[in-house]
């Protein structure tokens, strides 16, 4: 019986020991926009604050992921956009349901997405360097 209780404890420190997490909040600002990730063990929300030309948009997409420890395997399936941008929706459509691939770097509190693929644009909207918010 005591073998089993060590075996169980060694399986829990294993499992708590896999290695940087996404999971959680992580935040970018840039040239006026302000991007938030919210990770949980299998969705990304992200959402996008920004101001342009005298205008605030506020725009949404979320959907399922994995993480492989070098790349998110993301498949947005839901994306709200503003008013303002609702010219574009079909654009956006076209995206749903589509995986994107997005080159990925944890590094303590840091968070680096890059770009490799010039038409994705979902991932070309979600790369730079985020922290973690605690």
């Amino acid at each position: 019986m005591r073998n089993y209780a060590v075996l169980t404890l060694a399986v829990v420190c294993l499992a708590g020991c896999g290695g940087p997490t996404l999971v959680g909040k992580w935040t970018e600002s840039q040239n006026g926009a302000t991007v938030n990730l919210d990770f949980t063990s299998n969705q990304l929300a992200m959402s996008t604050d920004s101001n342009m030309m005298g205008q605030s948009f506020h725009m949404e997409m979320s959907g399922p992921y994995t993480y492989d420890g070098k790349n998110i395997h993301w498949t947005p399936d839901t994306i709200k956009l503003p008013d303002q941008l609702q010219k574009l929706a079909s654009m956006f459509d076209q995206q749903k349901g589509k995986p994107v691939d997005i080159p990925a770097k944890i590094e303590g509190d840091k968070l680096t997405l890059s770009t490799t693929s010039s038409d994705a644009m979902l991932s070309k909207s979600s790369s730079g360097t985020f922290t973690r918010v605690k």
